[in-house]
């Protein structure tokens, strides 16, 4: 199998739920194998507006779909350590040891849904306790992570509301 190419189970599922987007540019089309995929559409309107605007095809889409979503990962995640610690080298140790983790490389790395929704909610928590410091710009980081938020909201299930209850 080449390792560009989606061929996961749980990819295949959500490959579906593009397609059905893409070709049809219909909403909620029921997808048998994963019936929840339809009601979180966010992965797959974030990789439709990539094929759009770009006029790439799918898999380059889905891949800087996977990549952003893993780069916003890691740079929130070293925002989050960084503003809890208050110290860049704590921050990156913390990356460093996020990035040991097996399922970084495999489970997050896939065309799924928890790939982005992992990224959206490390960025809704960074601008939450932002809104928490910063009494000044307080309302803007509140809109900012409430953005995120629904964002998630449209992404994932579970992890919106794990986020919800971690808020």
């Amino acid at each position: 199998a080449h390792p560009l190419l989606p061929a996961r189970y749980d990819e295949l599922l959500h490959l579906t739920s593009l397609w059905h987007l893409v070709d049809g540019r219909h909403f909620l089309t029921p997808n048998a194998l994963l019936p929840v995929s339809p009601y979180y559409p966010g992965l797959e309107l974030f990789t439709a507006g990539v094929h759009w605007v770009t006029g790439l095809p799918g898999v380059p889409s889905e891949f800087l779909v996977v990549m952003a979503a893993r780069a916003l990962l890691i740079v929130a995640l070293f925002l989050v350590v960084e503003r809890i610690s208050h110290s860049d080298r704590v921050s990156g140790l913390a990356v460093a040891l996020y990035m040991t983790n097996p399922q970084f490389y495999s489970f997050d790395a896939q065309y799924a849904y928890e790939t982005l929704a992992l990224a959206i909610a490390m960025i809704a928590l960074y601008y939450a306790l932002l809104a928490v410091d910063r009494s000044d710009s307080r309302l803007q980081f509140v809109l900012a992570a409430g953005g995120a938020l629904a964002l998630l909201a449209l992404t994932h299930h579970l992890i919106s509301w794990a986020m919800l209850l971690a808020l």
